[in-house]
Order: structure tokens, then C-alpha cells, then sequence
């Protein structure tokens, strides 16, 4: 991912996140498709970390500024779920990695970390959002 966006530095933190949690994915982006919703994607997980049994046709994650946090599935009917109530539009990073690994391994209806409790800096969301919000203003 590139800064170019007003997202990025937000799912750059996610991606570390992911990785800190040993779901690092294969490939990640953003982008704004039609110039008005921006997007990111993360997808191809690591090996043995997807539970079949939950998620038979595959599952990547998807965040835009409208629908937050979306679990996707890859193929099927691509149903979509959101990744959790603890996982909000702009919430800590941390906290969307231990959310994800909690759901691709587990399935929507499995265990569910919670809130995670901060340790180490503190992520602002409000960076995050107010980006995102000028962007759109200037759009």
C-alpha cells in the first residue's frame, strides 16, 4: 500500500496487525473504485489458518468508510458478515487483528476476543476519520 490515499496509513497499521497476530496476508490494497467509497482488501491467508469447515468457498477481509469491517467470502455467493461488534469503521487496528483471527478460525459464530485491552501506543481514530472525511469534503 502506498500513502495516496487517505485510508492507507490506517490499513498499513492493520497489515502490521494482522501480521503481529500470524495472519499476515498474502495481499492487501486500497483503493477508491469509483471515487466516492474508499476500500481496502485483505486476503490470502496464511495455510491452516482459514477453517474450512466455516469458511468452505474461502473469506478475505474487506473494510470501506460507509460499511466498516466485512468478512467477504471468496466464492459462493460472496455473503458478507460484519467482522464484529468490538470492530468498528475506525477502530484499533489490534483490535480488527484479533477479531479476524478469531472468525477465520473459528467461524461468525465461534469465540470472540472482546474488546482487547491497549498495550503499547495507542492507535487515534480520529486521524483516521478525519481523513477520510476531508477526502470526501474535497470530493
Amino acid at each position: 500500500m502506498t500513502d495516496t490515499l487517505p485510508h492507507d496509513a490506517y490499513m498499513d497499521e492493520v497489515a502490521h496487525q494482522l501480521a503481529a497476530y500470524g495472519i499476515e496476508p498474502g495481499a492487501c490494497w486500497t483503493e477508491t473504485p469509483d471515487g466516492e467509497q474508499l476500500d481496502a482488501v485483505f486476503r490470502d491467508w496464511p495455510a491452516g489458518i482459514v477453517a474450512e469447515e466455516h469458511w468452505p468457498h474461502g473469506v478475505y477481509l474487506g473494510w470501506d468508510q460507509r460499511n466498516g469491517w466485512l468478512l467477504i467470502e471468496d466464492g459462493g455467493s460472496r455473503n458478507t458478515w460484519p467482522l464484529s461488534e468490538n470492530s468498528g469503521t475506525y477502530s484499533r487496528p489490534r483490535q480488527i487483528a484479533a477479531d479476524t483471527h478469531a472468525r477465520l478460525t473459528h467461524g461468525m459464530d465461534g469465540y470472540t476476543p472482546g474488546p482487547i485491552c491497549a498495550t503499547g501506543p495507542l492507535w487515534d481514530d480520529r486521524i483516521a476519520a478525519a481523513a477520510v472525511a476531508a477526502w470526501e469534503q474535497a470530493g
